[in-house]
């Protein structure tokens, strides 16, 4: 099966509120990968044109990123890697509006400073990389999205990694990604899936379930406790108050790893 093949029948996953994910190399060409795997979910999701062509943009400057400034430890076997390469992740999350969400993680050494776009000069147009995250950061603003970084662990590979997820997220235009979710989980069924999300990247150790006929919790390491209930998961950390509908699962684990994860280290 080729990435486009692979790539377009993963755009229902995604439609369904999963996330595809893929490995990528550590060389040069995983730019050019990362481009076509994004523009193959596009494609499948039936994007319009401006907007497949600014996450395939937006996700290959991150890719290159990576390329120049990120990488970190891989986990090598019989002289071949088997975790902490770099990957991309494709996933919706939000209602109104509904956003795709675009991430390359890396395991490179964590800064915090890494939110910071650097000054970069105009790149030229046919380059393959260089534009760095100013033009992320553009693509954002313009099409009243959203970017940023965050600590995360690996979703694929022989093990879990920490490492650093950095992304870009793009409003859908009404009536793209249409969602055949049946009835919402009940709270404790809730709980038990975020607590899966967590488990497999991980983050499992440590987390206490407990449920009554009207809502349930997920006690995490860090201080943390989830609250399910009224549809959505709900808990506080350093930034304020968070909330999350169960069908954003997916974000919802990423926003808690981001708490949990060990900063990665060379």
């Amino acid at each position: 099966m080729t990435d486009r093949d692979d790539a377009t029948g993963k755009a229902g996953a995604v439609r369904a509120g999963g996330c595809a994910a893929w490995e990528l190399g550590l060389d040069e060409v995983l730019v050019a990968r990362t481009r076509r795997l994004v523009g193959s979910v596009a494609t499948g999701l039936r994007l319009p044109d401006g907007l497949a062509g600014d996450l395939v943009l937006g996700a290959s400057e991150l890719a290159a990123n990576v390329w120049l400034h990120g990488g970190g430890p891989v986990v090598v076997e019989d002289g071949r890697p088997v975790a902490g390469l770099p990957e991309v992740w494709v996933y919706a999350r939000g209602t109104a509006p509904r956003e795709l969400v675009v991430t390359v993680f890396d395991t490179g050494e964590w800064a915090e400073t890494t939110t910071d776009v650097p000054a970069i000069g105009v790149p030229d147009p046919e380059a393959e990389h260089g534009r760095g995250l100013q033009i992320v950061a553009g693509l954002a603003a313009g099409a009243g999205g959203r970017w940023g970084r965050h600590l995360s662990r690996s979703r694929l590979g022989r093990c879990r990694v920490p490492g650093t997820a950095s992304w870009l997220a793009l409003p859908l235009p009404a009536g793209v990604l249409m969602d055949p979710r049946g009835r919402p989980p009940s709270p404790a069924d809730a709980i038990e899936q975020l607590a899966g999300h967590l488990t497999t990247r991980g983050a499992g150790a440590g987390l206490i379930r407990g449920s009554n006929r009207v809502e349930a919790l997920l006690s995490c390491p860090a201080g943390l406790t989830v609250w399910a209930r009224y549809g959505a998961y709900r808990w506080e950390d350093a930034n304020g108050l968070r909330q999350c509908p169960y069908a954003d699962v997916v974000d919802a684990a990423e926003h808690l790893l981001a708490v949990m994860a060990p900063p990665p280290r060379r």
